[in-house]
């Protein structure tokens, strides 16, 4: 083999390496970049958090029989001075709501 070949394949090889390493540079850039969007899009999401209310709960003291409508819970709820009721449970109980 000439030194002139060896030239030219090292000068080859050398190309290429420089070609692998700027597509790896440029893959980089791009998994960063694509992390650093998903880690803004997460943060967005996130925002201040607002605290509830805790809600007390009570069984109905009109309400007979299985609670069937939720409107109707709720209805009966408000005439007891609740602010809201549901249906609730395995038994189906009119449960009347406010907070603590």
């Amino acid at each position: 083999m000439s030194s002139s070949s060896l030239f030219s394949s090292a000068k080859l090889l050398g190309s290429t390496l420089y070609i692998s390493l700027q597509k790896m540079k440029l893959s980089f850039r791009f998994i960063s970049a694509v992390a650093l969007l998903f880690m803004l899009l997460v943060a967005t999401g996130m925002g201040p958090v607002t605290a509830k209310a805790r809600m007390c709960e009570t069984s109905s003291q009109l309400f007979n029989g299985p609670c069937l409508s939720t409107t109707n819970c709720a209805n009966i709820c408000q005439n007891e001075g609740f602010p809201d009721g549901d249906c609730k449970g395995f038994r189906l109980r009119c449960i009347c709501n406010r907070p603590c």
